[in-house]
């Protein structure tokens, strides 16, 4: 067992990687982390910038929008998309194993919204339906039981939001007589 998958299965804690690059996708770099039990990737603007700046990966897929008249910003959200559905493929399994739980890509929408709550939330809703058909491939086994499952799951997870917002945590303490709220992992330094 991974010190990943050890935090995972010990402690409740999904480690997502927080660097979606078109290189860790071609090379195999998310295929191997996610065998050692990163459970997800995150992608926000910032990284993701720098990810096209720092490589040539992303040169021809960008030129040929450019070619047809796309916006810099259409660019942008167009080779997002591309890297998010094959991480998406590439994370499947760790979604089919762990419930509908894990096994996402997190996309921070523009900063530009970041005062604009329903701008936030058609920007959330776009992505959605761009990502639909890459996540519902293969989904629902004929049965509802996959979508059972995920609405099970948004219900629990809903239901744990609510809970830490109006109860209290009970604490606990750690061998060193250290409180530690459940989830929390205290390491020492040596």
């Amino acid at each position: 067992m991974t010190k990943l998958e050890h935090l995972y299965a010990y402690f409740g804690q999904s480690p997502w990687l927080d660097n979606l690059t078109r290189a860790y996708l071609r090379d195999g770099t998310l295929t191997r982390l996610v065998g050692k039990g990163i459970r997800g990737v995150t992608a926000n603007p910032t990284i993701f910038a720098r990810s096209i700046l720092g490589s040539d990966d992303y040169d021809e897929q960008f030129s040929a929008l450019m070619s047809v008249g796309a916006s810099v910003d259409k660019a942008y959200w167009e080779l997002l998309m591309s890297d998010v559905g094959q991480a998406l493929t590439v994370l499947r399994p760790v979604f089919d194993a762990g419930d509908c739980v894990d096994g996402f890509v997190s996309v921070e929408v523009s900063p530009e919204l970041a005062h604009d709550a329903a701008g936030t939330i058609d920007a959330a809703r776009w992505l959605r339906r761009r990502l639909a058909p890459t996540q519902s491939a293969g989904e629902d086994p004929g049965d509802g039981r996959r979508c059972d499952r995920r609405r099970n799951a948004d219900r629990r997870r809903e239901q744990c939001q609510r809970d830490a917002a109006v109860l209290p945590v009970p604490l606990r303490r750690d061998h060193r007589g250290v409180p530690v709220r459940p989830g929390e992992v205290h390491c020492e330094r040596r």
